[in-house]
């Protein structure tokens, strides 16, 4: 049986297995973690909590690209 955690590993092979509601914000202030928005304010997305997730800084990259492309598409 595969672990899901096991599968959420960065490249230096840590693990973010061990981030909580009380701890997230040292990850998020040390940029091993990334708030962005599930739906861009651009978008008509709410910048509140509702909206929003907390990534690795690589998926944060690429949900940029995702808008961008999507921006350029719908301009």
């Amino acid at each position: 049986m595969i672990k899901m955690f096991g599968l959420f590993k960065k490249a230096n092979n840590s693990s973010f297995e061990n981030v909580n509601r009380e701890n997230v914000n040292d990850y998020i202030r040390s940029g091993e973690l990334k708030v962005i928005y599930l739906i861009s304010p651009d978008f008509g997305g709410s910048e509140g909590r509702e909206n929003q997730i907390v990534v690795t800084p690589q998926a944060a990259k690429e949900k940029d690209i995702i808008d961008d492309e999507l921006y350029n598409f719908l301009s």
